[in-house]
């Protein structure tokens, strides 16, 4: 498990550039295409950023030590900045609904539990 030192100021760090990037972007551009995929960008930063925190909180409280590195928290973050940019590109379209909603979460969270899967069944030697 890495430092809760190092997950929290990547984190935060991140966070508040996505967040901060949208605030810019609502405030003084006008919506034309570029800035909605630079709005898409920052919010995936944000979402990844602030959910890195809260992951490292719940690995650290319910994982095995051993289990997870700082590959697993990153991926695991960007995942759930993917969703939300999926939850807002839905949005934007009026196709999202909450069954639509649950299909997706669903998904995402089978495709991390297969991706655990394969990374619990393969041998690695102890290295001591």
């Amino acid at each position: 498990m890495p430092s809760f030192r190092k997950i929290i100021i990547t984190g935060v760090s991140l966070g508040l550039l996505g967040i901060g990037g949208i605030i810019f972007l609502i405030y003084f551009t006008k919506p034309t295409l570029q800035f909605r995929w630079l709005f898409f960008f920052l919010s995936l930063i944000g979402f990844s950023g602030f959910s890195l925190p809260i992951l490292g909180l719940i690995h650290q409280r319910f994982s095995p030590p051993e289990s997870i590195n700082e590959s697993v928290l990153l991926r695991e973050s960007i995942m759930i900045g993917f969703f939300a940019n999926l939850l807002a590109w839905l949005m934007i379209g009026d196709m999202l609904t909450f069954a639509l909603f649950l299909l997706l979460l669903a998904g995402v969270v089978t495709i991390e539990y297969l991706i655990r899967l394969t990374e619990k069944s393969q041998w690695r030697p102890n290295r001591e």
